[in-house]
């Protein structure tokens, strides 16, 4: 692909990629990320990679996963580890306007920015905060990190997982990044996360709806 574009004339490339990733990893999405930064960068084709940090709103595969995991399981929800892999939660809408920012900025070109939101928190956290918002509580309990990647896996094998293999791989190690790259760089000041994910609360009609949906 990246050397159709080369051949096409492309004059920009913008590609997301993770925190953390890397050719070598042997983490599946991670090692992928690390392979298609490793094939833009030398492609000839002006690029900007963004290395993000976890990246929520509405329908994403973090707040969303776990809130619907909260809601549909009265039993102990279990934490990677002690919970305490810290994570820097960004807005998507703060990822979107730091592209469209890097696209007319000229010092941004061949740039490998790596993004993420204000605040770092542990996993463990942001669980609280999301129960907090939706009126959900659940007794957190720390649990083998292989042990659940390995039901997750099983669990994909027959329906929708809330918790993907990814979001399990990523929080195996710290992914964090500087807190002041988005007002540093692109001028934006950070979303705060307790105040984004308002989306997670049903409103009238709407678990009904879901629940439907599911």
């Amino acid at each position: 692909l990246v050397n159709v574009a080369a051949q096409a004339g492309v004059q920009r490339i913008l590609y997301i990629s993770h925190l953390g990733a890397d050719q070598n990893s042997a983490y599946p999405l991670l090692k992928a990320k690390g392979l298609a930064e490793h094939a833009i960068i030398p492609s000839g084709v002006p690029y900007t990679i963004f290395r993000s940090s976890v990246v929520f709103g509405p329908g994403d595969q973090f707040t969303t996963g776990i809130a619907r995991l909260l809601r549909s399981w009265p039993g102990p929800f279990l934490l990677p580890g002690d919970g305490s892999g810290l994570v820097q939660p960004l807005w998507v809408e703060d990822l979107v306007a730091s592209m469209l920012i890097a696209l007319d900025t000229p010092a941004m070109i061949n740039q490998v920015i790596s993004i993420g939101g204000g605040e770092a928190m542990t996993f463990r956290q942001v669980v609280e905060i999301i129960m907090d918002k939706i009126k959900v509580r659940r007794v957190l309990t720390p649990f083998s990190p292989p042990y659940l990647r390995m039901g997750s896996l099983m669990l994909e094998q027959f329906t929708r997982s809330p918790i993907s293999v990814f979001m399990l791989d990523y929080l195996a190690a710290d992914r964090t990044t500087n807190l002041d790259t988005l007002p540093r760089l692109f001028g934006i000041l950070p979303a705060r996360f307790h105040s984004q994910i308002n989306y997670l609360v049903y409103r009238k009609g709407q678990h009904a709806l879901q629940q439907g949906l599911n």
